[in-house]
């Protein structure tokens, strides 16, 4: 059985350990919150879409190439935002951007944990 010190050091480690995961998790990036906050306003449109997304061109030029790949069947190459937007529409171009960008989030954990110490 544990001693009231043991265990209240033994509570102190777990919490200290918890902590340090906390801080250690990413918030998802701010390009992101911004598209879900556009696409879920009625007053917004794909112009205001389109403004938000530009500010990322990395996450633009992902979300162009998955529009692009034989999942979606496009006949003609989309060459740009707009014509992306236009194409599947604001819902899925925001799931196209949170995913890209939480797949991110978790190719930047995994490689932090590799050379992690436990």
């Amino acid at each position: 059985m544990m001693t009231p010190i043991a265990m209240t050091t033994s509570s102190l480690e777990i919490v200290e350990r918890a902590a340090r995961r906390i801080q250690e998790i990413s918030t998802l990036p701010q390009v992101a919150i911004n598209v879900m906050r556009v696409v879920e306003d009625p007053q917004s449109s794909a112009a205001d879409l389109k403004e938000v997304m530009e500010i990322d061109a990395a996450l633009s030029a992902r979300v162009i190439r998955f529009v692009n790949s034989s999942a979606y069947g496009v006949r003609h190459k989309i060459t740009n935002l707009q014509q992306a937007i236009a194409y599947l529409g604001l819902k899925q171009i925001r799931n196209l951007a949170v995913t890209a960008t939480v797949a991110d989030l978790f190719r930047k954990t995994e490689t932090i944990g590799r050379y992690r110490r436990t």
